[in-house]
């Protein structure tokens, strides 16, 4: 088959989301920020905004009036809020697993201080997942994407979520 028709198309959408992802990266918004923009934007809220809400609203206009689908700011601030949350969120998970303190403290350890090495997680002694987790640029996706992973293998070997699994972990630094 032709590469050329093996190619994902983006559409304009896509391509106005992903500048406006690069503005809030380049400009450092927050999803506190973002969400009282859209709020402006939307006339729900008309109140005392600050000058770096302002000009946040400013280019949701601008994409608004290009006809960039309002829905898609709320997607864009419901992802940059569990990005936020992201480090809560983990230790909170970790902490509501039936695991030892030690295990625990290892799982919240490799997000924390950003360790590489193979996690393996086992459920009534079988292995049912291996982990590599290679280079961590942040914390905070470091905890993003272990919660994503283990939440998936957890949910796909227990899909009736037994209280009687026995869960453990394994960390092997590299």
């Amino acid at each position: 088959m032709n590469e050329r028709y093996n190619q994902k198309i983006e559409s304009e959408d896509e391509k106005k989301e992903k500048q406006f992802l690069q503005y809030i990266q380049d400009n450092g918004c927050t999803a506190k920020e973002l969400r009282q923009a859209y709020y402006v934007l939307c006339g729900v809220d008309d109140g005392d905004v600050d000058e770096r809400v302002r000009k946040i609203e400013g280019e949701m206009t601008k994409m608004a009036n290009s006809h960039f689908p309002l829905n898609r700011f709320s997607k864009v601030i419901s992802s940059l809020e569990e990005w936020e949350d992201s480090i809560q969120m983990y230790h909170d998970f970790v902490s509501s697993m039936a695991i030892s303190d030690n295990e625990k403290n290892m799982l919240t350890s490799i997000a924390n201080r950003k360790r590489t090495g193979e996690l393996e997680c086992y459920i009534d002694g079988n292995l049912v997942a291996r982990f590599v987790i290679e280079k961590i640029n942040s914390e905070a996706g470091a905890a993003y994407a272990l919660r994503h992973k283990l939440t998936e293998v957890l949910t796909e070997a227990n899909p009736h979520n037994s209280e009687t699994m026995k869960l453990s972990f394994l960390f092997e630094e590299k």
